[in-house]
Formats: C-alpha cells, sequence, structure tokens
C-alpha cells in the first residue's frame, strides 16, 4: 500500500469516528437514560492531505491492539502457568511461591545457567532442599491467571 492510500484511510477512519462522535452527542443517549441534547451547528473539518504536518512512519497502518487481564499472555496464548519462562524479572520469580512443610528448609531461584534451552529460554527455576523434614515436601507453587482451573480426568503436562 503507498503512502497516499495509507493516508486516505487514515482520514477515512477519522471522519467515520468523528461523525459517530458529533452525531452522537447531537442526538443523546437514550439507551442509558439521558436526555437528548439539542442539535448543534456542523463543524467543518479540512484536511489537506498532501501537506502531511510531520512524517508518518510507513508501517503505522493497522491496528492498535492493548493487553487487558492478559489477553495476549494467558488468553489468546492459552496458558495456565504465569511467568513460565522466568522472564518478567531477572531476579524474583514473579508469580512462583515457594512451598514447604514445617522443619523443612528450601529456597527458590531462577537460574541463569542450567536452562532447558539457552536460546529460547534462557532461565529457568531452581529449588534447593538443604533439609527436608520426615513426612516434609517442598516444591513450588504458580498463580496462574486468576488460579488455575483443574479438571478432572485431565493430564497437564509440564
Amino acid at each position: 500500500m503507498d503512502r497516499k492510500n495509507g493516508i486516505q484511510k487514515q482520514l477515512f477512519t477519522l471522519l467515520t469516528l468523528l461523525t459517530l462522535l458529533c452525531g452522537g452527542l447531537a442526538g443523546g443517549n437514550k439507551a442509558f437514560g439521558q436526555a437528548a441534547v439539542p442539535p448543534v451547528a456542523r463543524a467543518t473539518i479540512r484536511v489537506n492531505a498532501g501537506h502531511p504536518l510531520h512524517p508518518i512512519s510507513p508501517v503505522l497502518f493497522g491496528l492498535m491492539t492493548e493487553e487487558i487481564n492478559h489477553s495476549y499472555d494467558g488468553g489468546l496464548y492459552a496458558e495456565l502457568i504465569q511467568n513460565r519462562a522466568f522472564t518478567y524479572n531477572a531476579q524474583k520469580a514473579l508469580h512462583w511461591s515457594l512451598v514447604t512443610s514445617d522443619g523443612t528448609n528450601a529456597t527458590m531461584s531462577i537460574d541463569h545457567h542450567n536452562t532447558v534451552n539457552h536460546t529460547g529460554l534462557t532461565s529457568s527455576l531452581k529449588l534447593d532442599v538443604a533439609s527436608l523434614s520426615t513426612g516434609g515436601r517442598a516444591g513450588v507453587a504458580n498463580d496462574g491467571y486468576w488460579g488455575i482451573p483443574a479438571k478432572p480426568h485431565t493430564t497437564y503436562t509440564a
């Protein structure tokens, strides 16, 4: 798509949005119980596409998205484990917690040396158990995304 067509599409989108906004303001919003606003005088917007004020990158057309409520990470990507690759913070394992019983001495940390895949997954979680009480336990837990939904008769691979 050439630059002129890109600018024209952006202007068309802008003008469409302005038309909808002005129409909504002039007609009120009866769906929400607001009284109709008297019509306002029509505004005129003049755009000279041949003389842009600022340079526009040729890659800035398309749509813009905003990640809300983990819609990408844990949403579209369909992850159950939050921060599975330990990339949120280089020193702390965010969204991970140590689980131990009384009498157990254990620590967890991010390990940048012993990884699953040195090019893709450059960090792993290290669990050091110094002492384990009789019948004790040591492990780690993950917050997930508002919890982790575990379903009966389902196999989960980690």
